[in-house]
């Protein structure tokens, strides 16, 4: 008789808050050093591609040695369409606040802080400097050792590479053509130069 009353419990004294817990919906989140990861990724296949590319160039210098070389083929004549009137271009106003826009939200996103200074001439240059650029956090060389000071800045090239093209490419998408070059005087700090170009520019 025992044995019976106790199977005709209600279920839901069964349900235990540990199992209760369970159904709540979980806060879902991602781990803060996963940009860091990935950005670690990207210097390594980098760095990869490089020396692939070194060997690639060096044999294709090889094979050249070898051919007959023959007169270059002139360059095709630019059609009509292309030597038309240029698009209007942005003005320095609106480039300016593009450029802001990569400053906090871009910068924040990726490294959860804004660009340190932005400087301009107002005629299509723009500086920005990032005193404690964070993947060039724990990046050092010893002082007065030459060959290892080139090392380091060798190595943060590659850093670079990877937030100058998240420049060029969200100022692209935004309407803005430019160039992005990038140099670490004393890691970690981290200079990135935007050059825009005009419309119709070659």
């Amino acid at each position: 008789m025992a044995g019976l009353l106790s199977s005709n419990r209600s279920s839901t004294s069964l349900i235990t808050a540990s199992i209760t817990s369970l159904s709540l919906a979980q806060a879902q989140s991602v781990d803060a050093h996963l940009a860091q990861f990935v950005h670690l990724e990207i210097v390594n296949t980098l760095i990869a591609s490089a020396a692939t590319s070194s060997a690639r160039r060096a044999q294709k210098e090889r094979l050249a040695k070898d051919k007959p070389r023959f007169p270059a083929a002139p360059p095709p004549a630019l059609s009509s369409s292309a030597s038309a009137s240029p698009q209007s271009a942005p003005s320095e106003t609106h480039i300016l606040d593009l450029v802001k826009f990569v400053c906090k939200d871009v910068w924040i996103a990726l490294y959860d802080k804004q660009v340190d200074n932005l400087r301009t001439n107002h005629r299509g240059v723009y500086v920005l400097v990032d005193n404690a650029f964070k993947p060039l956090a724990k990046v050092s060389a010893v002082k007065g050792e030459k060959e290892a000071e080139e090392e380091v800045q060798r190595f943060v090239r590659f850093f670079l590479a990877f937030p100058s093209g998240v420049i060029r490419g969200a100022l692209a998408n935004l309407g803005v053509a430019c160039t992005v070059t990038a140099e670490s005087a004393a890691v970690p700090q981290s200079t990135f130069q935007i050059k825009t170009i005009k419309p119709g520019a070659v």
